[in-house]
C-alpha cells in the first residue's frame, strides 16, 4: 500500500471504544483496549506519585490536596489521573486568560 498526503492510515486506541468518533470516516483501525485488571491500577500511593509527576512543572496552591485526590482516584487508570490533571491545566489556564481579557477590556473602555 502507497501512502500519499490525503490517505495515511492511524489507529484509533480507546479504553471508551464507543465514545470514540468515527474521525470524519478516516479511521483505518478501531481497537479497544480495557481497563487494566484491578490488581494492575494503581494504588493510592502511586496514584499519588502519578498526580506528582504530572504537576511537576504546574504552580499548585497550598490548598491542592495531593493526598486527597490520590485517595479518591484509587482504581482510575495512569491515563485517565494524567487527563484529570492535563485538563485542570488547560482549565486554570483559560481561566486566567479570561480574566486577563476581561480586565483589559474592563481598562480600555
Amino acid at each position: 500500500m502507497q501512502l500519499t498526503a490525503y490517505r495515511q492510515p492511524f489507529l484509533v486506541l480507546s479504553h471508551r471504544g464507543s465514545s470514540v468518533g468515527d474521525a470524519g470516516g478516516a479511521t483505518d483501525r478501531l481497537i479497544y483496549i480495557p481497563l487494566p485488571d484491578e490488581e494492575s491500577l494503581p494504588d493510592e500511593e502511586s496514584c499519588l506519585q502519578i498526580f506528582k509527576a504530572c504537576l511537576r512543572k504546574s504552580p499548585l496552591s497550598k490548598d491542592v490536596d495531593l493526598r486527597a485526590l490520590a485517595k479518591y482516584t484509587q482504581g482510575f487508570s495512569r491515563a485517565n489521573i494524567t487527563k484529570i490533571c492535563q485538563r485542570a491545566c488547560k482549565y486554570v489556564s483559560e481561566s486566567i486568560e479570561a480574566a486577563r481579557s476581561y480586565t483589559l477590556g474592563a481598562k480600555v473602555s
